[in-house]
């Protein structure tokens, strides 16, 4: 089972957040654990940083302080959700276990996502989650009522105001609908787990931490420990942790109350300087700060443990000092009497009685049989409760029940649909707020469209909770993290710019004369020879000997295909050996080299496609203050299976001004269609009508669409999310007036899995940027042009008309052939759209796709002039051979005839 736990660090709470248990569990095959942190200070092979730099991170901690000064709130502003998401450690992880979420960075509203998409566990290590703001909320019971009108803003964490009430909200909806496991350690979590109103209901696991007992002997000379610190053998030691929160302070005043203070050693670690008031009474050694070793020792010297802490979820000290064979004395408020099972075993102290604990400390002094039996009594409870042994073998138990029972969510694509009510009151309330985040980020900067023109009144009070102001910090913390990416992150363009293949490419059409030549004949028969001959060496497996002088002649026929490659390219030999050489190292197999060296091809020409269209825009004018409305209309047909990822991938756009409308072609699915899509509620409009198919259900949408620019999504298919704003940035130029954009798209399958070979070949013809901007025909005859991929106008379809319902299968390529009698059609170079292909589409199920396909392809080749011809293809020769050279790669061979009678037929007539 591969285990990502996600922390703030490694090191510092090690014993508490995985970090050790990692050493021992990954020596067992059954599990290997990694963790993914914000700040890695070991050099352990299975840490690593969610930050690619140190850069990034300190980008990260000023979001960090401004969501504390500006917005008042926690675990909102950040980075590490996005980058977590996209780490490859988290993407192939069984099980995911959150530790000290409240200090890793991560943003609440992500968490829940994470929570949908992967088997989860979050540790409670204290109660933050549990209460709006606060790590120990002490007598504070309003946590179990929504942390209402918060009475202690500055303790950890501090507000600047109270916005406590809107994270309680926050975090209750995260945890109800996120089905994890919860691990608690101490019954003490476990009563207030059961206690607040959103956690009682949920999974919950108890388990106590567990320490290496052999680091903890049973038999010392502790006279010889005491030694070490400089202490008589004969001194009584009291040994504490100096700290606010440890309840330091109370020690003081019961010490300044002891009777007896002659012969006492204090013995203190953490912070310095706070035992001032008694100085003079006592011997006090302060070691401030110290590794786990000289802990140990501290342990070995002492007499007495005192642990009266203000706020404790365990209290792994006290189990340290009962392993120690320590007498713990300890207040009666936190997780410390369930820890230590006082009264019986751990000295119990009423609660901030500094009277009671002077009282418990004589006590200990004078009584050494005491000591001694508290001491011995807590060392069989820790070998009893609080072994590591213990604790790996439940936590591996809770790993394995945890993962059974959630498995379900590795087939989920859970994503949250970032729609916003910009009119909403709390949503200009914080796009002010953020505009002025945004602009102490990045001064100077442009501020990002989505945030309006808002003033910043101060801090203020906001409804957090409400899914508009969420989607709206999940969408400024991706703009965020887009930013500092482009920032940090060295430039595709600027290598590009750089290499042979670009000055190669820009000045030919070089692509497209080596793909013809890797396709030609020569190559293909060279090819199937190779791969008959791997049928017969799997023939011959059954002798060794035979096999291995088949494999000797494989590779000589490995070698001869490359020579072949080398020969029938324009290309330098060093320019070609290198790419052959990444080719090897990346695949080494040779069924896949045809495809690598054309995806290799296809990459680099898309890249010089972005610099050829950024030139290109850049000479253009821009339109002011172009944001047109644009609606993306979704026909469906029995689709309820992939329509919710559809709507979602629309509603997801990081063009804001959009309106998704949802076409019910008649669906006999028993109304399943029906039920995802009013599961949108408002943020659709959804429409029904008789099944008619695709062309009357997206004519219904035209009718209905208020939007300035069309945009068809079929429901089995995807955009990107930035696929709108792509699109609209082309059509923002005025020159653009007069042209079509439609981006470049890839095949997925059924499975939303990236098909590599099916879409370089079914783009491979036409993706010369440059040369679509002249020849929107070239684009229309080899297929570049996919109905989710375009961007029409409203007033088009005024000038050519609707989509004509009488066509089933070729309605896209009789729309294109229309426009382009009034548009040019131009490629956007980026990748924005994915078209699925699976068993229960219409191209797979109807028998006469084929046949109405080839019919419109004809229709439009034939009827072009020869004017238009010899215009766009130099000449009808070039564009016929180009055609049937196609359709024969393609194996279409009767459009091939059809096409060589025209070829024939034209040099007949001349």
């Amino acid at each position: 089972m591969r285990v990502v736990e996600v922390n703030d660090n490694d090191i510092y709470g090690k014993r508490f957040n995985g970090y050790d248990i990692a050493e021992h569990f990954n020596k067992d095959k059954e599990f290997e654990i990694n963790q993914l942190v914000i700040n890695k200070y070991s050099d352990s092979s299975f840490v690593y940083p969610l930050f690619p730099n140190r850069k990034m991170l300190n980008y990260e901690n000023k979001l960090h302080d401004l969501e504390h000064d500006v917005l008042s709130i926690k675990s909102h502003l950040t980075m590490a959700s996005i980058l977590l998401s996209k780490n490859d450690l988290y993407k192939n992880a069984d099980l995911i276990h959150y530790h000290q979420f409240h200090n890793a960075h991560l943003n609440l509203t992500n968490l829940l996502e994470s929570c949908k998409n992967k088997p989860t566990i979050i540790s409670f290590h204290d109660p933050w989650f549990m209460t709006g703001r606060c790590v120990h909320p002490g007598k504070c019971l309003k946590w179990q009522k929504g942390c209402e009108h918060c009475q202690d803003l500055n303790s950890l964490f501090d507000l600047p105001i109270d916005n406590c009430s809107e994270l309680w909200q926050i975090k209750s909806k995260v945890l109800k609908e996120s089905d994890s496991d919860i691990i608690v350690s101490s019954g003490f979590m476990l009563d207030m787990f059961k206690k607040n109103p959103y956690t009682k209901d949920l999974r919950v696991h108890l388990l106590p931490f567990g320490i290496d007992i052999n680091k903890f002997p049973k038999e010392y000379d502790k006279g010889l420990s005491k030694e070490k610190f400089g202490i008589s053998r004969d001194s009584l030691v009291i040994f504490f942790r100096s700290a606010k929160e440890k309840g330091v302070e109370y020690i003081v005043e019961a010490l300044k109350m002891l009777p007896n203070k002659r012969n006492v050693v204090l013995l203190t670690c953490a912070f310095e300087g706070l035992l001032s008031e008694i100085v003079n009474d006592f011997k006090i050694i302060e070691l401030g700060y110290i590794d786990e070793e000289i802990i140990h020792e501290c342990y070995k010297a002492a007499d007495i443990f005192l642990m009266p802490s203000l706020g404790e979820s365990f209290g792994l000290m006290a189990v340290e000092a009962m392993a120690s064979s320590l007498p713990v004395v300890i207040f009666n408020n936190t997780a410390l009497p369930y820890v230590t099972n006082a009264p019986d075993v751990g000295i119990l102290v009423k609660d901030r009685d500094a009277k009671d604990l002077e009282k418990k400390i004589e006590l200990l002094i004078n009584d050494q049989d005491e000591r001694l039996a508290r001491g011995k009594l807590g060392r069989e409870l820790v070998e009893k409760e609080y072994t590591l042994d213990n604790y790996e073998s439940k936590l591996k138990s809770i790993y394995k029940e945890a993962y059974e029972r959630q498995k379900y969510k590795l087939h989920n694509d859970y994503a949250f649909c970032k729609t916003i009510n910009y009119n909403n009151p709390e949503v200009k309330k914080v796009v002010a707020k953020l505009k002025y985040i945004y602009s102490q980020l990045f001064p100077g900067e442009k501020i990002p469209p989505f945030l309006k023109e808002q003033a910043i009144n101060g801090i203020e009070k906001i409804k957090y909770s409400q899914d508009d102001v969420q989607q709206l910090i999940l969408l400024f913390n991706e703009e965020i993290y887009e930013k500092i990416i482009r920032m940090y992150t060295v430039r595709e363009r600027f290598n590009i710019r750089n290499t042979a293949i670009y000055r190669f490419l820009k000045k030919s059409k070089l692509l497209r004369d080596i793909v013809h030549k890797l396709r030609n004949s020569k190559y293909k028969v060279l090819l199937d020879k190779v791969n008959n001959f791997e049928v017969e060496v799997d023939n011959l497996k059954k002798d060794n000997n035979l096999l291995k002088n088949d494999n000797v002649t494989l590779k000589e026929e490995n070698k001869a295909l490359k020579k072949e490659l080398l020969n029938q390219t324009n290309l330098s030999d060093k320019m070609f050996a290198s790419l052959y050489a990444t080719l090897d190292k990346q695949f080494g197999n040779i069924d896949k080299i045809n495809a690598a060296f054309e995806y290799k091809l296809w990459d680099f020409n898309n890249n010089l496609n972005r610099i050829l269209y950024e030139d290109f825009l850049s000479k253009l004018t821009k339109k002011k203050k172009f944001k047109p409305l644009v609606s993306i209309i979704i026909p469906v047909y029995n689709g309820s299976n992939y329509l919710s990822e559809a709507i979602c991938a629309a509603l997801k756009q990081t063009y804001r001004n959009t309106e998704v409308i949802v076409v019910n072609d008649g669906s006999n699915d028993d109304g399943a269609s029906k039920k995802v899509a009013l599961s949108f509620g408002n943020k659709i409009k959804y429409y029904e009508k008789e099944n008619g198919g695709v062309s009357s259900a997206l004519n219904v949408g035209i009718k209905n669409m208020n939007g300035d620019y069309f945009v068809w999504l079929s429901h089995d298919d995807l955009i990107d999310e930035t696929h709108i704003e792509k699109l609209v940035e082309f059509a923002s130029y005025k020159e653009n007036d007069q042209r079509i954009a439609f981006s470049s798209f890839k095949i997925i399958d059924e499975n939303g899995h990236y098909n590599i070979n099916s879409s370089i070949s079914s783009q491979l013809w036409c993706s010369d940027f440059k040369n679509s901007i002249i020849n929107s025909y070239n684009s229309l005859l080899f297929g570049e042009i996919n109905g989710g991929s375009v961007f029409i106008p409203k007033e088009a379809f005024e000038k050519v008309g609707l989509f004509d319902e009488k066509l089933r299968i070729s309605q896209e390529r009789d729309m294109w052939n229309r426009l382009m009698k009034y548009y040019d059609f131009i490629n956007v170079p980026y990748i924005t759209s994915s078209i699925r292909t699976h068993k229960s589409q219409v191209t797979s199920t109807n028998k006469n796709v084929k046949i109405e396909s080839d019919i419109k392809n004809y229709e439009i080749i034939s009827g072009l002039s020869s004017e238009t011809i010899e215009n766009l293809f130099n000449s009808i020769d070039e564009l016929y051979t180009k055609l049937m050279y196609f359709y024969k790669i393609s194996n279409n061979m009767e459009m091939y005839n059809k096409i060589k009678d025209l070829f024939e037929n034209n040099n007949k007539s001349n």
